[in-house]
């Protein structure tokens, strides 16, 4: 069994509001835990109203299967997210 932990550092230059940011943020953590059924939290920049972090942790029975999945999820945050830039580190364990 392998877990694979992903960071996504977020920044929008769109967002006006911490309560703007928090509405966004939100809604994509939802969204990741159903589509790809990952524990999902946001672990940083909480007070700031252009950043955040979300970790997520995902579990696969190989490393391959777990590197494309964790791919499908930068993917999808891209596409569905375009306000965000994104930067991205991943961690095998």
């Amino acid at each position: 069994m392998i877990v694979g932990v992903m960071t996504l550092d977020l920044y929008s230059g769109s967002t006006h509001s911490l309560k703007e940011k928090r509405r966004l943020v939100s809604g994509l953590k939802e969204r990741l835990r159903r589509r790809f059924n990952a524990a999902v939290i946001e672990s940083g920049h909480l007070d700031s109203w252009q950043q955040a972090r979300i970790s997520l942790a995902m579990l696969a029975q190989d490393r391959k299967t777990l590197d494309q999945a964790l791919s499908h999820v930068e993917d999808f945050v891209a596409e569905t997210y375009p306000m965000f830039s994104v930067r991205v580190e991943r961690e095998f364990l």
